[in-house]
């Protein structure tokens, strides 16, 4: 089940949801029609290229702007943490602390997945 946000890079390397929240070319790549708009495991787009390990707190500055760029006040960020597998754990609650959808991040490469 695809989770609250999504989007999708072009054939370039850069996601088609612009940091001015504005979609670019990614957003209507083709193949990204599917199961889910994106199917599973592309639940927030694919995975960037970075000089150094992602924290989380980027992960949540991350998570909050995305969660704000959807505008639904019944969601906001749980719990993140760090796990000892060189991920990132991070919770998706309801206003009232149910969990919606938990999300764990690869450190070193940013790509993200739902984790059941």
């Amino acid at each position: 089940m695809p989770g609250p946000m999504m989007h999708g890079y072009d054939d370039r390397g850069t996601y088609g949801m612009r940091g001015d929240g504005a979609m670019g070319p990614g957003m209507m790549h083709p193949g990204m029609m599917g199961s889910g708009m994106m199917g599973q495991g592309m639940i927030y787009g694919m995975p960037g290229r970075y000089d150094q390990e992602i924290t989380p707190d980027q992960v949540r500055e991350m998570l909050q702007r995305r969660l704000d760029w959807h505008g639904n006040p019944r969601l906001k960020l749980g719990e993140i943490k760090p796990t000892e597998h060189g991920e990132i754990l991070a919770d998706i609650v309801t206003r009232e602390g149910s969990l919606v959808q938990r999300l764990a991040i690869d450190r070193r490469t940013g790509a993200l997945r739902q984790v059941d």
